[in-house]
């Protein structure tokens, strides 16, 4: 367990992820942060205690905080970092030379894969959820009392549900054309052009705008085609992405 933890602390410290994180993170949060002013007054709205008291799931705040999770830029920019930090991670080592050494060492191919993704897993809950949960609470920090309640409202989880649907189904992604790409640029361009081409399109039935489009109401966030294509697709790609890198050489 040492030896995992070892490796997994070498890929959390990173300078360069490190330093995309930290810029992904600001630029997300100040996204929202204007986005959750825009929103809060384009409703023209007051906020009173009794409305909250009475049925805080359905409160106005509510309303103001799944628009801000489906803020378009917000999303573009996650996105965009998460490719970037995902190419990073499985592609720079291979053309840098770095895997040579990595390989080496007393690691199966297998354990180096799934350290690397949970990885970017963590990076990337701290890239969209960091920002989105630091701006709704200091936002609402006079009700913070009532944001538990409409934190756990179904319009809110159903949001957050399709983040995370967002987040497995891009990772996955760009982790196997990262690893079927020749270099960076080229999985960086492949990554780029699967991911937003759907979206750019608005092609509302293929992921990640499937997710990312989809409205409250309109269907359940267990749905088969959003469990399949935010859980069993996800699942089928990494599996991929692990076979491929455990039987090919390092280059």
């Amino acid at each position: 367990m040492s030896r995992i933890k070892t490796l997994f602390m070498w890929e959390l410290n990173d300078p360069l992820k490190v330093g995309i994180l930290l810029a992904g993170m600001l630029l997300n949060t100040s996204i929202l942060h204007r986005s959750y002013l825009i929103v809060m007054s384009s409703l023209t709205i007051s906020i009173g205690t009794s409305t909250l008291m009475d049925n805080p799931g359905n409160s106005p705040t509510t309303l103001v905080i799944e628009g801000v999770l489906r803020n378009f830029s917000f999303w573009m920019s996650s996105l965009l970092f998460l490719i970037l930090l995902g190419v990073i991670t499985f592609r720079l080592d291979r053309d840098s030379g770095y895997a040579n050494s990595l390989y080496s060492l007393p690691y199966s191919k297998l354990e180096i894969f799934l350290v690397k993704f949970f990885t970017i897993i963590i990076f990337s809950a701290f890239l969209v959820f960091l920002p989105f949960f630091s701006v709704i609470v200091l936002s609402n920090f006079t009700i913070i009392d009532y944001l538990p309640s409409i934190l756990f409202s179904d319009m809110i989880k159903f949001r957050l549900i399709m983040a995370i649907y967002t987040l497995l189904y891009s990772l996955s992604i760009i982790t196997l054309l990262s690893l079927l790409s020749p270099n960076v640029f080229v999985g960086f361009i492949v990554s780029f052009l699967s991911i937003f081409i759907p979206i750019f399109l608005n092609i509302a039935n293929i992921p990640p705008a499937l997710f990312i489009l989809s409205y409250y109401g309109s269907v359940s966030p267990f749905d088969q085609k959003l469990l399949i294509s935010g859980m069993v697709v996800p699942a089928i790609l990494l599996s991929l992405s692990g076979l491929l890198i455990d039987r090919r050489d390092v280059k």
